[in-house]
């Protein structure tokens, strides 16, 4: 068994003699759990560095009293019946713990369980957010409960019968009185791991990531297991892009074209965490057929001024720049984060495309290099006011900006299939320039009762998106059928201003229906209810002009020219009941919707109406397996529905060898998604997940290509009949050493794709795989190194297939001030193999195309931390920035 000191935990003395209650604190929490140390947060007590002998006295004797047996109980102690390790393990014992002077929850609080006939300690838990705790697996007989928390006097409580007639134990609400003594003299920095797995999200915490720090959100998002970023900034989770992501549980302007710039804008050194649930409950939107991503912002919970700044510069005149601080007091707390970034990158994109007409073979042969330059701006501010123990109000908001300017050219070669000799050439010129906006606002009312777990929370969001992109094309061909051109080169001008905004109001409540069992009262069974209202408008004007040859004058093209919109009002209700006897937990729910949508066509004057209504169950079956093993199985329906550039039915011609179409009588698509999990923990840290799972897409939208006689391809997105994915996923946490830390991940799976009446005879199946491994090395002298490898297999289209991608990453970063300083080196793709290719094949036309930005830079990255650090009795609210809609589905 590893010593205390070994899992990350950093204690500094200025005054030995007050030290004692922290030493049991601390003996008290390894004995009921050593995993506590790694969720023990860095706030507790912080104060000056000392004494580096007197630390490791203290550690070394708490690393004896931890190696020595619990003793056996008095002569005579021991109960009648059978002896208590042959005792089925059927009791719960649950309760909550407050400060008894501001009656606030208390996280992080050790609760340790002991049996009394014999006398020994059995095991033990922390106290969540909410300063509630749960110990289950408890074998009949009278226990009792030591609950401690640094600076507050240790409560020894009990006895607590387990039978089998009442298994379940709630000892309700316990008070915990400040100690007499304030440990003026001790600081504590707690680490916490990377990866906090659990049976119905994952919980990954970006600062332990060298490799991010110096990037933005899809950064932090890459070594995350179970997603993906494509070379585009296009995120999937298990393969799919039909995922739902949200900024400290709330929706924002994180849809469409717009996802990836707003998400390249986050600085990843201001997100505190990643939360993954690939199956919701009937509680969330139902958006997102493969799950949610939920991005939780650095929000600190200390009292005073605490934050941090950071600065990074990057190869090929790329730099960076960010700041978070949070101010709190006892009845307030205000928050925020700005980022800058500056780019310089070059793209390239190529296609090959033979066509057999039937009566030629046309060979295209297309490439385009460009360099851009993009910067932005993002700013996130919000507060939170304490009104009393009971009731939050909190408000917050976003805004960002950004501009991007690039020029390239693309050549178009047109082949003898034969000889391959050139027969045509034409070259066009391109110039973009794009800028955006995004502004979120968001008010949270927040309000618990007397009864525990009793919640109402009120929620009211307003989010806009605005687009502008002008862009001018220059069209020369140089070469048509074997013979010079002469004429003058074709101009085409296009601009498109977009805007999106969404307004969401919401209300949920918690109901935890409670009974008397002994006296004391305990939660039966909990209802959770809430209503949402969704109200979405989107408009998109294209126009593009032409040049007359013979006058110079630009003409407004009509037959591409149009102004789209999109309104779309969703009104939902939902439902969910859990309830949980000795080790077997359920929770059922159902949301329904009803949907308004409205295409229209302004330029036309043309609706397109497609309202429907929908039903959307879920369901949660767990069996705790005991030694800190768990299986889960659960069921969700879900929606993806189709966005305004799949709907708009106006050609985008912006490359002429490549048009584009929507469709806007497309349907949504549903999915089925049902999973199985296991979950396994080590007293060590070491962790595994697996995950079995399938998904059954109906009406799925997919895009399909054809090519006419002149070689020219149209892309038109329509519903087919269904596509299935199995798949296995497998999800470890290894503390191999002291000094070396590992996370792997691996994940195979099969798609398969029917298309069915739209497109008959057209059918796909592909096998892919997906591993992730990365590496954490501690090195002395305050170094650390981090390495990661992901290999991404072949992916499927409706027509082909995408091409596999390895990608290498590494970071080294040192640490000084005392950790409040650290600078690093990052490199990534190492290998320069990030891209996104695939290869179509259809009847008539084969195409090999791949698209690549630059990806492999080298990047050095300042940081810094300041601001008071101490200890703060935690309220229990949830307001933006906790991720507080994010409770967790089951709490089982």
């Amino acid at each position: 068994m590893k010593p205390w000191f070994s899992h990350g935990l950093t204690i500094r003395f200025s005054n030995p003699l007050n030290l004692l209650g922290l030493f049991l604190s601390i003996r008290s929490c390894w004995q009921s759990s050593p995993l506590c140390f790694l969720h023990m947060p860095p706030q507790l007590l912080l104060f000056r560095s000392r004494s580096i002998a007197f630390l490791l006295l203290v550690a070394s004797n708490l690393f004896v009293f931890a190696q020595q047996p619990a003793e056996s109980g008095r002569p005579g102690a021991e109960p009648s019946g059978a002896p208590y390790s042959s005792r089925p393990a059927i009791g719960t014992i649950t309760g909550v713990v407050h400060d008894s002077i501001s009656g606030q929850a208390l996280e992080y609080a050790t609760v340790a369980l002991y049996s009394i006939n014999p006398d020994s300690l059995i095991g033990g838990s922390i106290t969540d957010q909410k300063g509630r705790f749960t110990l289950t697996g408890i074998r009949p007989g009278a226990h009792r409960l030591e609950i401690s928390f640094l600076g507050f006097t240790m409560r020894r409580l009990g006895p607590y019968a387990v039978r089998p007639d009442r298994p379940l134990v709630d000892i309700g609400v316990v008070q915990l009185s400040e100690a007499g003594e304030t440990l003026e003299a001790v600081q504590i920095t707690g680490e916490r791991s990377y990866m906090q797995l659990g049976i119905d999200r994952k919980v990954y915490t970006i600062e332990k990531d060298l490799i991010a720090q110096s990037g933005d959100a899809l950064d932090a998002m890459r070594n995350i297991p179970s997603l993906d970023i494509g070379v585009e900034g296009n995120v999937s989770l298990r393969g799919s892009e039909n995922v739902n992501i949200l900024i400290d549980g709330k929706p924002s302007g994180l849809t469409g074209s717009s996802r990836a710039a707003i998400l390249e804008q986050l600085p990843a050194s201001s997100i505190e965490s990643i939360e993954i649930i690939t199956n919701p409950s009937a509680r969330f939107n139902p958006d997102g057929t493969a799950g949610i991503i939920n991005i939780v912002m650095k929000k600190d919970r200390k009292l005073g001024m605490s934050g941090g700044v950071s600065v990074g510069v990057g190869t090929n005149y790329k730099y960076n720049g960010s700041t978070n601080f949070n101010y709190r007091t006892k009845d307030f707390n205000v928050f925020g984060n700005y980022g800058y970034r500056y780019n310089n990158a070059f793209s390239l994109r190529s296609t090959y495309r033979e066509t057999d007409t039937g009566e030629e073979l046309l060979v295209l042969d297309q490439d385009f290099n460009g360099d851009g330059q993009s910067q932005s701006h993002l700013a996130k501010l919000g507060a939170d006011w304490f009104v009393n123990p009971k009731t939050t109000l909190s408000l917050g908001g976003l805004f960002s900006t950004d501009n991007r300017v690039s020029e390239g050219s693309t050549f178009y070669r047109y082949l003898t299939p034969a000889s391959g000799l050139l027969e045509g050439l034409s070259v066009q010129g391109e110039d973009d320039d794009e800028e955006g906006w995004n502004t979120d606002l968001d008010f949270r009312f927040d309000r618990l009762f007397d009864v525990p777990g009793q919640q109402l929370t009120v929620d009211a969001r307003y989010s806009y998106r605005n687009d502008t992109e002008l862009e001018a094309n220059l069209l020369t061909d140089y070469l048509i059928n074997g013979s010079p051109v002469t004429s003058m080169p074709f101009t085409r001008d296009n601009s498109e201003a977009s805007s999106n905004q969404i307004v969401t109001l919401q209300t949920d409540y918690i109901h935890p229906h409670m009974v008397n069992s002994g006296g004391k009262e305990v939660e039966s069974w909990r209802l959770e209810t809430g209503m949402q209202v969704i109200l979405r408008q989107s408009e998109t004007d294209y126009q593009s002009v032409i040049q007359d040859s013979l006058t110079g004058a630009f003409i407004l093209d009509e037959s591409v020219s149009n102004v789209f919109r999109l309104e779309e009002s969703i009104l939902s209700a939902y439902g969910s009941f859990r309830k949980r006897w000795s080790r077997w937990g359920m929770q059922a729910g159902l949301r329904v919707e009803q949907a308004l949508t409205d295409p229209q066509l302004i330029s036309t004057g043309e609706v397109f109406d497609n309202d429907y209504l929908s039903f959307f169950p879920s369901m949660y079956v767990s069996r705790d397996l005991g030694k800190d093993q768990e299986l889960q199985w659960n069921y969700s329906r879900r929606i993806n529905r189709p966005s305004r550039w799949a709907l708009n039915p106006f050609i985008d011609n912006s490359d002429p060898q490549n048009i584009r179409i929507g469709n806007p009588d497309l349907q949504p698509e549903y999915v089925h998604s049902v999973e199985m999990n296991f979950a396994k923990s080590w007293p060590s840290g070491n962790a595994l997940t697996s995950s079995l799972f399938f998904r059954q897409t109906d009406g799925v939208i997919r895009s399909i290509r054809t090519v006419d006689s002149l070689g020219i391809s149209t892309q038109v997105y329509n519903n087919f009949s269904w596509q299935r994915d199995y798949g296995l996923e497998l999800i470890s946490v290894l503390n191999l050493t002291d000094w070396l830390k590992m996370t792997a991940s691996g994940s195979v799976f099969r798609a398969n794709f029917e298309a069915g009446a739209a497109a008959e005879g057209l059918t796909n199946t592909n096998y892919s795989w997906n591993i992730k491994t990365n590496a954490n090395v501690n090195l002395p002298k305050e170094f650390y190194f981090q390495t990661s490898f992901r290999y991404r297999g072949p992916g499927l289209t409706a027509q082909g297939t995408f091409v596999a991608v390895p990608e290498l990453d590494a970071a080294l970063q040192k640490d000084f001030l005392a950790g409040k300083a650290s600078l690093s080196l990052r490199v990534s793709d190492i290998l320069d193999k990030q891209r996104f290719g695939y290869t179509l094949e259809d009847g008539n036309f084969f195409q090999d195309s791949f698209y690549k930005r630059e990806s492999r830079i080298a990047w050095l990255t300042f940081n810094y931390k300041f601001g008071k650090q101490s200890f703060e009795r935690k309220r229990n609210s949830g307001g933006p920035g906790d991720g507080g809609d994010f409770s967790p589905d089951m709490g089982m």
